[in-house]
Parts: structure tokens; C-alpha cells; sequence
């Protein structure tokens, strides 16, 4: 099975005489205005296009790890980074055909990591694995058994 292993920006900057650096941060990117937003995503798409040349195109489901370097060690929610860079990267994946869809049944499991701190190069490192269907549902029973007791059963 295929994988794949790049890094991601932690932000961007925009701005033409005041330059700004914008996180990637869910609470920070939804208080600014739409146009602001999309030009982030642009930006963005447009940084990691030039890494995905040596990208596999993924036919099956897919794992998708993001490991995320802070540059200081000021407290974060490791997920509201996640959210940001997990979105514009999935379409970023899918504008350049290197996956179907970004819905739930070819991306069912996301996973987002604290890696530390780097100062030198803050980044969010992704790793896509492609897995078999056999694989998924193997990994589905136990992540069920593993926590069968949180669940009630109608549910599971």
C-alpha cells in the first residue's frame, strides 16, 4: 500500500504593505473575513502544491497523521490547528487528483499529534497511508472492543 510523508506550513503571511503572519488556529482563521479566509487557502494550496509532485495518487481509503512542531512552548488544542491544515490540505489533495473525495469513506481516520517544539522550522509534518478495506475494518473491531464500555449499545 501506498504512503506519502510532507510537510505543511504553520501559517501564512498576507498583506502587501503590512505583512501579517496568520496561524493556522480554527478560532483564528473563522473570526476573519471570508475573502481573508479564502486567500489563506489559496496561499496555502499553493505552498503545497509544489510538494505533492512526488505524490502517489491514493485509490483506496486512507489514514491521514498530522504532527504538529510549535515554534514556542505556549499551550495549544492540538486539533484546532489540525482542523484548519486538515481541510485546505484535503482539497488541496483533491484539486490535484492525488485522492477521490475527502469524505468520510475514503478518509475515515485523521489523527493529529503533538510533535514538539521547533523553533528553527514551526510545520505540521502529514503522513497518508493508504490501507486496505480488510485493514479498516480489523483496525474498526478493535478501536470498538477498546472502547466498547464508552458506548451504549445502540450505538456500537
Amino acid at each position: 500500500m501506498a504512503s506519502f510523508t510532507t510537510s505543511l506550513p504553520l501559517y501564512v503571511t498576507i498583506g502587501v504593505r503590512k505583512k501579517k503572519n496568520i496561524y493556522f488556529n480554527y478560532n483564528r482563521v473563522m473570526q476573519l473575513h471570508f475573502q481573508q479566509r479564502n486567500q489563506i487557502k489559496k496561499l496555502f494550496m499553493n505552498i503545497v502544491k509544489k510538494n505533492l509532485e512526488s505524490c502517489p495518487k491514493f485509490t483506496g481509503k486512507v489514514y491521514i497523521t498530522y504532527t504538529v512542531y510549535k515554534p514556542s512552548k505556549r499551550r495549544y488544542d492540538v486539533m484546532n490547528v489540525v482542523s484548519i491544515v486538515d481541510k485546505f490540505f484535503q482539497d488541496t489533495l483533491v484539486e490535484e487528483g492525488k485522492l477521490q473525495d475527502d469524505n468520510y469513506t475514503i478518509v475515515p481516520v485523521i489523527t493529529g499529534i503533538h510533535g514538539g517544539i521547533s523553533k528553527s522550522n514551526p510545520r505540521v509534518e502529514v503522513t497518508i497511508e493508504e490501507i486496505s478495506e480488510e485493514v479498516y475494518q480489523k483496525d474498526l473491531k478493535e478501536a470498538h472492543e477498546n472502547y466498547k464500555d464508552c458506548f451504549s449499545e445502540e450505538i456500537i
